[in-house]
């Protein structure tokens, strides 16, 4: 079976050492840490380069026995600047993430990739790669719209990640998936939900509290599969304070490793059983 990581999402409530323990004694091997919030106020677990706290956190990671992934969460708005986020890139790569997660909140596709583009330089200095996510309510809001900029920021370890939720509910299908070339391609987060399109806002408030295990909803996981590469990482993303709201932290993990873990075990990447 091929590993897959378990998005901070899923448990961000929940800090480290306990994200670290629930995640382990779930199944979990590979995890994303979200170092940064995704927006201003929002949760988050920051650690400063060559500090203590980033010290001991490797150290729970090692007797969790995990590695990190990614790290998220960054917006490239129109003022950004990547040299901002040299400390976060320190930090990443003191954990051993090999990969960092962005949005695209610019308009002007130009300038964000250009700042795309920068950013994936100064990961790569770090050993790290930098996968675009979009999303319906952000300005990167579909999949055409993150190609479009990773193809004009042109960095061989900038590229796109693909949220199975995002996809569709932007009016994404599996055949547009197909068709982005594979070199494109930097990761794929798995979660279900059922087929009805959210209206308005809700739209928001379920990608973060509202989504189902793979295989437990309604959405086209399986031909999400049959055209991905086999190499390309998986990770899972279920949040479900709201969609099963009697699960706590301990019981989010397990069911979204055993989910995913038997969703997997049908459905393999590039549809060979």
């Amino acid at each position: 079976m091929p590993d897959f990581a378990l998005a901070h999402l899923t448990l961000l409530d929940t800090a480290p050492p306990t994200y670290f323990e629930l995640a382990a004694a779930a199944g979990f091997r590979t995890i994303g840490l979200r170092l940064h919030p995704a927006s201003v106020g929002g949760p988050a677990y920051p650690m400063e380069p060559r500090s203590e706290a980033l010290r001991q956190c490797k150290r729970q990671l090692q007797e969790a026995n995990l590695r990190i992934f990614d790290v998220e969460f960054v917006s490239i708005a129109p003022n950004f600047n990547a040299l901002d986020y040299r400390g976060l890139l320190d930090a990443a790569a003191e954990l051993g993430a090999q990969r960092l997660n962005v949005s695209g909140d610019d308009g002007d596709f130009e300038r964000l990739a250009t700042h795309f583009a920068e950013v994936c330089d100064l990961a790569s200095g770090h050993g790290m790669a930098v996968d675009l996510e979009f999303m319906r309510w952000r300005e990167v809001a579909t999949i055409e719209d993150a190609l479009d900029v990773v193809n004009r920021a042109d960095r061989p370890d900038g590229r796109i990640l693909v949220d199975s939720l995002h996809l569709f509910r932007s009016g994404g299908t599996v055949e547009d998936l197909a068709a982005i070339p594979k070199k494109r391609l930097g990761a794929l987060q798995l979660s279900d939900a059922p087929k009805t399109l959210p209206t308005g806002m809700d739209v928001i408030e379920e990608a973060r509290t509202c989504r189902y295990g793979p295989g437990e909803g309604e959405l086209d996981l399986a031909g999400i599969m049959r055209v991905i590469p086999e190499s390309l990482p998986l990770g899972v993303e279920v949040p479900t304070q709201r969609s099963v709201p009697a699960h706590d932290a301990a019981a989010r993990a397990r069911y979204a490793f055993g989910a995913t873990d038997h969703f997997l075990r049908n459905n393999p990447a590039g549809g060979r059983k």
